[in-house]
C-alpha cells in the first residue's frame, strides 16, 4: 500500500498477481489433450461410422465423449455427468426436458435419504461408541490380535452397509490409528507391531469397501445398478432393499473372512499376542468407552430411526404370499420413499441439547454428497439414450458371436475386467455407469439372465484393491503412512481374485432368490421418467455463482474483485464532479439491479453490501455524524437491499420464483408455448425497470434531499473513488473469459426463440434444447478453460461448487412435484367447482388482490420460492374459473411474493442490510410501504399489456 516493492519471503502472496503468459507448451499438454479426446472421439464416430439409425451413431458418439472424460477425469466427474444435459438435445437423442427428468428418481431419493441419515450418525459421533464397544467386545483378555482385528474390520464392513464407503473409511481410520498410537514407532518399533499396524489399516479400508457391497445403500454402484436395472426393465420385478441383501450380504460374508483370513496369514501371525498386548489392553478401551459417557437422546433417536428404517426396507416386498407393507400404496412406494420420510423425522425430533434444536437442520447437510447424485442421474440418462436412439439393437447385432460362450466362463471374464479397470478410473460409480450398459446388450446376445452379468460388473468395479488411487478409501488408508504400494499389492491381489472366485460361485445360485427369479430379458419396453425437476435452469447457477473467486490475493479480495472492477467503475461514473447524491445513489442501485438480473438475489446483496459500506465508512460516525450523512446511509443500504430483489424480477435465472413459475406453467400446460428466457425478459425487464425507478424516487424523497450535495462532498470526491479503482488494476484474463462467457450465454437465451418468423438457433436441434441446454454447455466450458493464474488450473473446479444452494434446486422440484400431484388426483377440478363464485369478479380487481396477499405472505414465510410453491396451483384453478388466461394471475402471484420490503426476516437480503448498523424496522417501514404498493400498481397496470 505504500508503494515498497515487496519482499519475496514467506509471506509473500502464494498465487501470482499477474496472468501467466499460455506457452505453446501448456496448449500441448496432457490435460488439454484429454479435453479435446472426448469431442475428437465424437467427430470421429459421427464421420466414419455408418449405422442404419443416424441417432444411434450419435449416442455411440456421445458415449465415446463421456466414456474419454470420465476415464481420464478432463473435467471434473460431476460436470461430466452433466453433460447429457446438452450432449443429448444438440445430438438428437432426446430433449432438454425428456434427459433432465433421469436426473431425478426413486433411487436418487434412497440415495438421499440415507445420506441424510449416514451424516446424523457422523454428526453426533454414534459411529466411534459402535467402533469401541465392538472393539473391547472382540479385544479378549488375554489379548487375541486375530479377533480384535476381526471386531474392527466387521465394525466398519457393518457400519459400511449403511453409510458411504468414503464417510466410514474416514470416520473409522481415526478410531483405527487411535488404538495404533499405543505401539511404539520409529527405531523402538518392531515386526510384529508394524505388521499389525499395517493389517489393521489395510482391513479398515478394504472392509468399507466390502461392507458397502452387502446393501443397495452401502455404495453408489448398487443404486446405479438398480437404477439401470428399473431402466431398462420397467416392467420386471424392481431390485428391492430386502431381495439385494439376501444375495449381496452373504456375498460380502465370505469376501469379508477371505480379507481377514489374508491379512492373518500376512501380518498376524500366531505368537504374536503377547507382544500386542503389552501396549493394547482392554481396561484401556473401556475407559475410552467410558469418556464418551452414556448415551444421549439424541443418540438413541438417531439408531431407533435408522432401525425402523432398514425394517421398513427389508418388510416392504417380502414374497408372493407375505406381500410387506408395500402392497397397501399398490407399489406406489418405492424404498426412497421411506429414505426420505424417516430422514425428515431428523428436522422434526428435537435433539434435547438447546431448546428448538432439532436432530438435524439443513446446515448439517453440506457435505452430502451432490457429485454422486449427478453421476447417477447420469447414468440414468445414458440408460435412456441408448434405448431410446435405437443404439442397444445395434450392439446386440454386434455382439451376436458371444452367443456361444460359457457363462461360467464369461462372468469371471466380466469381474476381472471391471476388477481392473476400476483400479485406473479412479471411481467405482464411473466404472459401473460405463460398463453396464454394454454387458446388457451382451446378456442378451447370450441368452442370459441380464444380472447374471450386471451383477459380476457392478461388484467387481467395487474390487479395488491393488492401488492407493484406486478408491478414496485406499487414498485414506495410505496417507496414514502405516502400509506402502508393496502391502496392497501383496494383500490386494489374492483378495482380488477370492473376491472374483466367490462372486463366479455365488451367481448361478441367484435365480434361487425369490424376487429375482422372475426377472427375464425379454422385458425391454421403456417406461418414460415423470418425476418433473427442471434441473437445466438451476443448473446456472454455476455460470452465476463464483466469477468472484478469481484474484490471486487475499481471500477477501478473492470475494470482491472480480465484480468490484465494474462496480467502482460505475460508482465513479456516476458520482459527478461535483458531487451529485441521487445520480450516486442511482449508480449503485442500478448496478446492484444489474448484476442481480443474472446472481441471486443474496449472492447479490452478499456482494454488493461490502462494496457500499466500504464508500460509506469514509462518513463519520457517533456524536461526529450529521443527519445529511447518516440519511445517505440509510438509503444506500436500503438501495442495494431492494435493488437485489427489483433486479431479480427482471429475468428468469434471477430468482428462483421465476423459475419454479416456469416449472409450473410447463407442467400444468404441457401443450401451451413455454416460457422462454427472451419471452419473459419482454415483460419481466420494463416491469423491474418502473418498480425500480420508483424505489430509487421514495428513497431520494426521504433520504437524499436536495442540497445535500456539499455535505456529502466534504467525504466523498471523485478523485478518492478513482484511487480507489486504479487500486484495483487491470482486469484479469478469467475475469475477461467468464464475463465472455456470460455475454454468449445471454445471446443464446435471447436467441432460442425469437418469433415466429425468424425461429432463432432452437429451429436446428427441433425443439429438443432448451434454456438448460446452452446453461449447462457454457458452465462446462468454466471447467476447460484455463485462468492463467497457475499451470493446470481451470476458471473454476468442483470444489468452488460446494456452495450451489441445492436446497432452492430440491424446492423447485417439490413445486413441480406439487403441480404434477394436483393435477393427477383430481384436485384440479374440486378446486375448480369450489371457486366457481369468482367468475364474476373482475380481473381488474383480482390482480391487485392476489399480489397484495403474495407480497404480504412473503413477508412471514421468508422464503418467496416456498410463498410461490403454494399459492400458484390455487391460482392457476382460480383464473380458469374467472376463464382468464392463467399467466394474468399466476405473474401477479410470482411477481407479488418477491415485493418483501417491510420486514427485516422477509428476505435474506433484507437480514443482510439490517445487520449494517445503518438502518431500523422503521426505515424499512417507511420506505417499504410505499414501495410495495408502488409494485403492485405498476404491475397492475402492466399486466393487461401482456398479450401483446
Amino acid at each position: 500500500m505504500n508503494g515498497d516493492t515487496p519482499d519475496h519471503d514467506q509471506k509473500s502472496p502464494l498465487l501470482p498477481l499477474h496472468d501467466q503468459p499460455i506457452s505453446p507448451k501448456s496448449l500441448l499438454s496432457l490435460q488439454n489433450f484429454y479435453i479435446l479426446l472426448g469431442p475428437l472421439l465424437a467427430g470421429l464416430i459421427c464421420l466414419t461410422v455408418k449405422l442404419d439409425a443416424p441417432s444411434s451413431r450419435n449416442m455411440l458418439a456421445v458415449l465415446a465423449w463421456m466414456f474419454a472424460w470420465w476415464m481420464t477425469e478432463a473435467v471434473p466427474m460431476p460436470i461430466t455427468s452433466m453433460s447429457p444435459l446438452f450432449l443429448f438435445p444438440v445430438f438428437g437423442i432426446l430433449t432438454a426436458d425428456e434427459v433432465a427428468h433421469a436426473y431425478m428418481d426413486d433411487v436418487i431419493a434412497l440415495m438421499l435419504g440415507s445420506f441424510i441419515l449416514a451424516l446424523a450418525v457422523e454428526h453426533y459421533n454414534i459411529h466411534r461408541r459402535m467402533a469401541l464397544t465392538i472393539t473391547v467386545l472382540f479385544s479378549g483378555e488375554p489379548l487375541n490380535p486375530q479377533i480384535l482385528l476381526l471386531g474392527i474390520c466387521g465394525t466398519t464392513a457393518f457400519i459400511s452397509m449403511w453409510m458411504h464407503n468414503t464417510a466410514v473409511a474416514l470416520m473409522m481410520m481415526p478410531v483405527a490409528t487411535g488404538i495404533l498410537q499405543r505401539f511404539p514407532t520409529g527405531p523402538r518399533s518392531d515386526v510384529v507391531t508394524t505388521k499389525f499396524c499395517k493389517a489393521v489399516v489395510l482391513g479398515v479400508i478394504y472392509s468399507a469397501t466390502i461392507g458397502g457391497i452387502s446393501t443397495l445403500t452401502g455404495t453408489g454402484v448398487n443404486l446405479i445398478l438398480v437404477g439401470m436395472w428399473k431402466s431398462y426393465f420397467p416392467e420386471a420385478d424392481p431390485i428391492t432393499f430386502s431381495t439385494y441383501i439376501l444375495f449381496g450380504f452373504p456375498l460380502a460374508l465370505f469376501i469379508f473372512f477371505a480379507m481377514w483370513i489374508i491379512l492373518c496369514l500376512w501380518f498376524v501371525p500366531k505368537g504374536s499376542g503377547p507382544t500386542l498386548s503389552t501396549y493394547l489392553d482392554k481396561s484401556h478401551l473401556k475407559r475410552e468407552l467410558d469418556m464418551l459417557g452414556p448415551m444421549a437422546f439424541a443418540e438413541k433417536m438417531i439408531l431407533t430411526i435408522f432401525s425402523i428404517l432398514i425394517f421398513l426396507w427389508m418388510t416392504r416386498s417380502i414374497t408372493d404370499d407375505i406381500p410387506g407393507w408395500g402392497a397397501l400404496f399398490n407399489g406406489r412406494a418405492g424404498d426412497g420413499t421411506v429414505s426420505v420420510m424417516m430422514a425428515t423425522l431428523l428436522f422434526i425430533i428435537p435433539n434435547k441439547k438447546q431448546p428448538g434444536e432439532k436432530l438435524m437442520d439443513w446446515n448439517k447437510c453440506k457435505k452430502l454428497p451432490w457429485g454422486i447424485v449427478l453421476l447417477l442421474g447420469a447414468g440414468l440418462a445414458l440408460a435412456e439414450g441408448v434405448q431410446t436412439s435405437g443404439l442397444t439393437n445395434v450392439l446386440s447385432k454386434a455382439l451376436d458371436f458371444l452367443e456361444q460362450v460359457p457363462y461360467l466362463a464369461m462372468a469371471p471374464a466380466v469381474c476381472l475386467i471391471c476388477a481392473t479397470l476400476t483400479e485406473f478410473i479412479t471411481s467405482n460409480n464411473a466404472t459401473t455407469t460405463l460398463v453396464l450398459p454394454l454387458l446388457i446388450e451382451i446378456a442378451k446376445t447370450m441368452h442370459v439372465h441380464p444380472l447374471l452379468l450386471m451383477l459380476p460388473g457392478s461388484i467387481g468395479a467395487q474390487l479395488a484393491f491393488l492401488l492407493p488411487t484406486g478408491t478414496p478409501s485406499n487414498v485414506i488408508g495410505f496417507t496414514t503412512g502405516h502400509i506402502d504400494l508393496k502391502d496392497m499389492l501383496k494383500t490386494g491381489i489374492p483378495l482380488k481374485f477370492a473376491g472374483i472366485v466367490v462372486l463366479s460361485v455365488v451367481m448361478p445360485t441367484l435365480a434361487s432368490i425369490g424376487a429375482l427369479e422372475n426377472l427375464v430379458p425379454e422385458f425391454l419396453m421403456y417406461l418414460m421418467y415423470k418425476v418433473h425437476v427442471y434441473i437445466g435452469g438451476a443448473r446456472t447457477y454455476i455460470v452465476r455463482g463464483h466469477s468472484k473467486n478469481f484474484h490471486p490475493n487475499t481471500r477477501a479480495r478473492k470475494f470482491k474483485v472480480s465484480f468490484s472492477y465494474h462496480i467502482m467503475q460505475i460508482t465513479v461514473l456516476f458520482s459527478g464532479e461535483p458531487l451529485n447524491p441521487q445520480i450516486l445513489l442511482l449508480g449503485i442501485c442500478g448496478t446492484t439491479a444489474f448484476i442481480s438480473m443474472w446472481m441471486h438475489n443474496t449472492a447479490v446483496a452478499l456482494m454488493m453490501m461490502p462494496v457500499a459500506t466500504g464508500i460509506l465508512q469514509r462518513f463519520p460516525t457517533g456524536p461526529r455524524s450529521d443527519v445529511v450523512t447518516t440519511k445517505f446511509c440509510k438509503a444506500v443500504v436500503l438501495g442495494v437491499i431492494y435493488s437485489a430483489t427489483i433486479g431479480g424480477i427482471s429475468t428468469l435465472t434471477g430468482t428462483g420464483v421465476n423459475l419454479i413459475l416456469v416449472g409450473m406453467w410447463k407442467s400444468y400446460f404441457p401443450e401451451a408455448d413455454p416460457i422462454t428466457f427472451s419471452t419473459y425478459i419482454l415483460f419481466g425487464f420494463p416491469l423491474a425497470l418502473f418498480i425500480f425507478f420508483a424505489m430509487w424516487i421514495i428513497l431520494c424523497l426521504w433520504f437524499v434531499p436536495k442540497g445535500s450535495g456539499p455535505t456529502l462532498s466534504t467525504y466523498l470526491d471523485k478523485s478518492h473513488l478513482k484511487r480507489e479503482l486504479d487500486m484495483l488494476g487491470p482486469m484479469a484474463f478469467a475475469e475477461k473469459m467468464i464475463l465472455t462467457i456470460f455475454s454468449i450465454l445471454i445471446f443464446l437465451w435471447m436467441t432460442r426463440s425469437i418469433t415466429d418468423d425468424i425461429p432463432g438457433w432452437g429451429a436446428l436441434f427441433n425443439g429438443r434444447a432448451g434454456d438448460g441446454t446452452v446453461s449447462v454447455m457454457m458452465a462446462t466450458l468454466l471447467f476447460i478453460i484455463p485462468n492463467k493464474k497457475q499451470p493446470g488450473e481451470k476458471l473454476m473446479d468442483w470444489n468452488k461448487c460446494k456452495k450451489l444452494p441445492w436446497g432452492i434446486v430440491l424446492l423447485l422440484g417439490a413445486g413441480l412435484a406439487l403441480a404434477e400431484g394436483v393435477q393427477t388426483s383430481g384436485l384440479t377440478n374440486v378446486l375448480s367447482k369450489a371457486l366457481d363464485f369468482l367468475e364474476q369478479v373482475p380481473y381488474l380487481a383480482m390482480a391487485p388482490a392476489v399480489c397484495l396477499i403474495c407480497a404480504t405472505l412473503t413477508e412471514f414465510i421468508t422464503s418467496n420460492n416456498a410463498t410461490t410453491t403454494l399459492v400458484l396451483p390455487l391460482l392457476i384453478e382460480i383464473a380458469k374459473t374467472m376463464h382468464v388466461h392463467p399467466l394474468l394471475l399466476m405473474l401477479p402471484g410470482s411477481i407479488g411474493a418477491q415485493l418483501a420490503f417491510l420486514l427485516p426476516t422477509g428476505t435474506p437480503s433484507n437480514v443482510i442490510g439490517f445487520t449494517t448498523g445503518h438502518i431500523d424496522l422503521k426505515d424499512m417501514l417507511k420506505t417499504g410501504i410505499p414501495l410495495k404498493f408502488a409494485g403492485i400498481v405498476v404491475l397492475s397496470v402492466v399486466m393487461p399489456t401482456l398479450g401483446m
